[in-house]
């Protein structure tokens, strides 16, 4: 056997092998497929307001990042998926962002490394009401943690080996079934929104508030919350 054939064979295994590949993450809020998203007052978000996609790789402490008004905390908790960084993929069709229709979003974002985004991490939506983190007043973080209404958990999953695209996740339609308050981290329901509050003061109230509601999420569904 010469050595390029054994190189082609040893690169060939390399992709072949399980955590080789290349996963795909698409969402939307259009049509059908989910509710507005909109401010504190109700007036749906402008074009350009941010929106994030990613996962915590400590959810057991974000309660208290959250009542703490520490986006400093939970930005370094946040794993945020399609920013160019290494491995956490790119965005390929619109854009994490509110488009063209207020309220709205579309996205795709590929080439997001298993590495980076391991199997069963509970996916969260962080939203602001601008463009940029710092510029932001307001803010929304939902997920969907249970199956109720027809749904199913936003967990990331891996390839297959032998099966590329089998670790890809859409997103699309199961924003319609944020029905369920306690997937609103921080934010409010309303008829057929999904609203933002304004980014909090430091309180005693608010933290034992936001503390007590992850408490009851994580007895209810614990593997999703026991990541350290």
């Amino acid at each position: 056997m010469n050595k390029l054939h054994v190189l082609t064979v040893l690169l060939s295994l390399y992709l072949a092998a399980p955590g080789r590949g290349a996963i795909t993450i698409a969402g939307n809020n259009l049509g059908g497929n989910g509710r507005l998203l909109a401010d504190a007052s109700g007036t749906v978000l402008p074009t350009g307001s941010l929106v994030r996609i990613g996962y915590f790789t400590n959810p057991g402490t974000v309660a208290a990042s959250l009542a703490a008004a520490d986006v400093s905390a939970i930005e370094i908790n946040f794993v945020s998926l399609g920013t160019n960084a290494p491995g956490a993929g790119n965005v390929a069709t619109g854009s994490l962002a509110i488009g063209n229709v207020a309220g709205r979003f579309s996205y795709s974002v590929q080439n997001i490394q298993q590495s980076t985004l391991p199997a069963d991490r509970l996916m969260f939506y962080w939203v602001f009401n601008a463009p940029t983190v710092a510029a932001a007043t307001q803010w929304a973080l939902f997920t969907n943690d249970d199956t109720s209404g027809g749904g199913s958990p936003w967990l990331s999953k891996t390839d297959d080996p032998g099966i590329p695209g089998s670790g890809d996740l859409s997103l699309a339609v199961q924003l319609a079934r944020v029905d369920d308050a306690s997937d609103v981290l921080a934010g409010t329901l309303n008829a057929n929104q999904l609203r933002l509050v304004v980014i909090p003061e430091p309180t005693v109230s608010l933290l034992l508030g936001f503390a007590s509601v992850l408490l009851w999420k994580r007895q209810r569904h614990p593997q999703f919350y026991s990541h350290s």
